[in-house]
């Protein structure tokens, strides 16, 4: 158990948070760094990825991120955070076989299928992002919100690509996205 090595690493962890709360990114990442060593957990090698990301250290970021997830791979929020930061680090590819062994509940996130459908366009993978984007009518992620129009991009995206693919011209400005993934505030008006 964690606390069979020392009774303070969720302390160290804690403060770890604190810091990393408080925009104290380096700081955070040493108190991770000792609750690691006072008893390795992967919540601590979560925060030092946390705090990696705020130091725009990437490589850092994804290291820990995996590791933390190696560490609980059962775990939602690991498993989501490891393709986040594998994403947000343009590691397309190795988001997709990170993907490839994550449980069935973590696979079927909707944020998570979403990066997987963005890395699958970006790795070429056009048919297989379209399956995902359209599964079931369309993929829906239940915490986007209004102005996020991240998933809109992936719709424009795609259509490029296939486009390209298909050596047809596709006009970003011209382009009309499905209504379930138009979450533009200031979309361009239609012409009548």
């Amino acid at each position: 158990a964690a606390s069979e090595k020392s009774p303070n690493w969720l302390v160290s962890c804690q403060l770890g948070g604190a810091c990393l709360t408080a925009g104290n990114p380096a700081e955070g990442a040493l108190w991770f760094r000792r609750s690691h060593s006072e008893c390795p957990n992967a919540w601590a090698l979560y925060g030092i990825s946390c705090c990696a990301l705020l130091e725009k250290d990437m490589d850092t970021a994804v290291e820990y991120a995996l590791q933390a997830h190696a560490m609980l791979p059962e775990h939602n929020a690991l498993a989501h955070h490891a393709i986040t930061v594998l994403h947000r680090a343009e590691r397309y590819e190795e988001l997709l076989k990170l993907e490839a062994t994550l449980t069935e509940a973590a696979r079927t996130q909707p944020r998570v299928k979403m990066l997987v459908c963005y890395a699958c366009v970006r790795t070429g993978a056009l048919d297989r992002a379209e399956a995902i984007l359209w599964e079931n009518g369309g993929l829906i992620v239940p915490d986007m919100q209004e102005g996020e129009n991240f998933i809109t991009g992936l719709w424009m995206e795609l259509e490029e690509a296939k486009a390209a693919r298909d050596g047809i011209p596709f006009d970003r400005a011209a382009a009309e996205p499905p209504h379930i993934f138009d979450f533009r505030m200031f979309a361009p008006k239609k012409k009548v």
